[in-house]
């Protein structure tokens, strides 16, 4: 043991010199400088990046105040939260500070997703606890072998008044609560391997300010809001996405297709939306109208949206409707007079012509491609079964086919062999036989009698 304790006191100076110098440099850092660093880089990248206050805490840092969001305080911001808690390892702090000054030696990120990337790649994992629009939320980040990022989001219902809603057809401001629940894994190069699924459940959405495509619609709150989105091969596809209120309802289908920097991701979405009837004729004065081409028999108006992710393009999409003209009676009903009879043959109303871009469909999700390849594996079982009843049925008729005509051989052979060794007789005195069928013809000869020749006059048996 005397040997090693020399050993011994060289490895508990080493780990308490390691201890001491982590624990000053954590107390000593320079947490202010950082914040203003973060802030430049940020500015860099066009981001406006603000904490009123920015401490460390236990393996993490604390903030308050903060606001993440475009530079120039154009629009509403990303990001704003009452108190922010960041939990990360000492090792992961340290590494995100240095890449944060290699970052600035380097004259900054090229673009935010790639700020987020390396930060995230120092980091290796972070969870973040905070308060912010009236709810809590729960934050998980994580490095995947610094291909691609996994995200796991709760969220409490927060409060939406913070962000008005303003496009080119749609713009108001909403009020109410929103839930959210998101499991993610997004890959930095290949969109096509991202992966996952984001729930939004709204809570009393209620909407001021409403407009559609131009006209105002009264104040509405919304019985269902609810929106679902599963990321799958590149695209994000939405799934029983309504809005429901007793003004106005509408769906989204469709997907946006992802791109590697999510600012370009395209839309391919089909929306459409109805109005109660007592305000359609708000729709004829914005130009919606009964009998516009892009509205169905049930009163829906569909449109199209396209373009870049953060500008969407609207356009109508043309429905085929029933035709409303009545068929002319055939010449056969014209010529009888008969006009109120029905052609023999109803020609279906032509649709009308389209002239927008094909919309590409969304892919067959991988549970609906299970359950067909499922019930094809049970088609398949259940035709192979019938195969072999009908081969053995088969089968069987033809041993029962065979047996019988084995069994009528033997029978027909036990009838033969006497035949064949039965001895030749001489026929019966024609005499005492009685003939039935005998007819007497004058001039001829007695059957019975021997002709001149000395023959027997009667016929041979024969084999």
């Amino acid at each position: 043991m005397e040997r090693f304790r020399p050993i011994l006191i060289a490895l508990g100076y080493s780990a308490w010199f390691s201890l001491l110098f982590v624990v000053f440099t954590w107390v000593t850092f320079p947490w202010t400088k950082v914040a203003e660093q973060i802030t430049v880089t940020a500015a860099d990248a066009g981001v406006a990046f603000q904490a009123e206050k920015l401490r460390p805490a236990v393996v993490g840092a604390k903030a308050k105040g903060l606001v993440v969001g475009p530079l120039g305080g154009n629009g509403a911001p990303w990001l704003q939260a009452e108190k922010l808690k960041v939990k990360t390892g000492i090792g992961g702090a340290i590494a995100a500070a240095l890449e944060v000054r290699s970052i600035s030696d380097a004259g900054g990120a090229a673009n935010g997703t790639e700020l987020v990337q390396k930060l995230l790649g120092a980091l290796g994992a972070v969870s973040l606890d905070g308060d912010m629009y009236g709810a809590e939320v729960d934050l998980d980040v994580s490095d995947d072998k610094g291909e691609a990022m996994r995200l796991a989001l709760s969220t409490g219902k927060l409060d939406l008044s913070a962000y008005p809603i303003a496009s080119d057809s749609f713009t108001a401001t909403p009020t109410g609560r929103l839930k959210s629940d998101a499991d993610l894994l997004w890959h930095w190069e290949d969109p096509k391997k991202s992966s996952g699924t984001i729930d939004l459940d709204f809570d009393r959405l209620h909407f001021t300010g409403f407009k559609v495509s131009g006209f105002s619609l009264p104040e509405t709150t919304f019985d269902r809001a609810e929106a679902h989105i599963k990321l799958s091969k590149g695209r994000a596809e939405f799934r029983n996405t309504a809005f429901e209120s007793d003004v106005v309802q509408a769906e989204i289908t469709g997907f946006i297709n992802l791109r590697s920097e999510l600012k370009r991701s395209s839309h391919a979405l089909q929306v459409k939306f109805k109005v109660r009837e007592d305000l359609e004729g708000l729709l004829s004065v914005a130009g919606l109208k009964k009998d516009s081409r892009h509205r169905d028999k049930d009163g829906w108006f569909h449109y199209t949206v396209s373009g870049r992710l953060m500008k969407p393009r609207f356009k109508e999409r043309r429905v085929s409707r029933p035709s409303s003209r009545t068929p002319k009676p055939s010449a056969a009903a014209r010529d009888s007079g008969d006009e109120d009879e029905e052609p023999a043959v109803k020609r279906k109303p032509r649709p009308a012509a389209s002239d927008d871009e094909p919309v590409s469909r969304p892919e067959m999700g991988e549970d609906r491609k299970a359950e067909i390849e499922a019930e094809r594996a049970r088609l398949r079982e259940e035709r192979l079964k019938r195969r072999e009843e009908r081969r053995k049925k088969r089968e069987e008729l033809m041993e029962r086919r065979q047996a019988a005509q084995n069994g009528a051989e033997d029978e027909d052979e036990e009838e033969d062999v006497p035949s064949r060794v039965m001895p030749r007789i001489d026929p019966p005195d024609m005499d005492e036989f009685e003939r039935t069928n005998d007819i007497d013809v004058e001039g001829e000869d007695d059957p019975g009698e021997p002709d001149e020749e000395g023959g027997d006059g009667g016929e041979e048996f024969e084999e």
